[in-house]
């Protein structure tokens, strides 16, 4: 069973997501320039799809805005770290809420690996 940051951004290019299918272009050409800044307006993306029930679209951003900022490169520091444990949390929570309570476990084991003392790893 594959996770959706395993299966890649194919769950948001579906032909009745058109604004989704646009804006995984748009990030993906933010990705040279500054790939965490990428990441984070794709987490912004995802936060609103997912605040408007479009749960599946909201995962398939989160799941693209963390390979973004996984691919990164430069290591990022404390930027890249924070924004890949949101990116982690949300993810929990999308995997939660499609009722794929092994995968959401896995996205929060991956969040307590980069902050051990964070709650809300621990409560999804």
């Amino acid at each position: 069973q594959a996770s959706i940051a395993e299966r890649g951004g194919g769950a948001g290019s579906s032909a009745s997501d058109a604004s989704g299918a646009g804006a995984a272009s748009a990030g993906a050409e933010a990705a040279p320039a500054d790939p965490l800044a990428g990441a984070a307006s794709l987490k912004e993306e995802g936060n609103s799809l997912f605040s408007a029930g479009r749960t599946k679209e909201a995962c398939a951003a989160y799941a693209r805005a963390l390979g973004m900022a996984a691919g990164g490169g430069g290591g990022g520091g404390d930027a890249s770290r924070a924004l890949t444990l949101a990116l982690r949390n949300n993810l929990a929570g999308c995997e939660l809420k499609a009722d794929r309570p092994a995968d959401a476990l896995s996205h929060a084991d991956e969040a307590l690996l980069l902050s051990p003392g964070a709650a809300k790893p621990l409560y999804r």
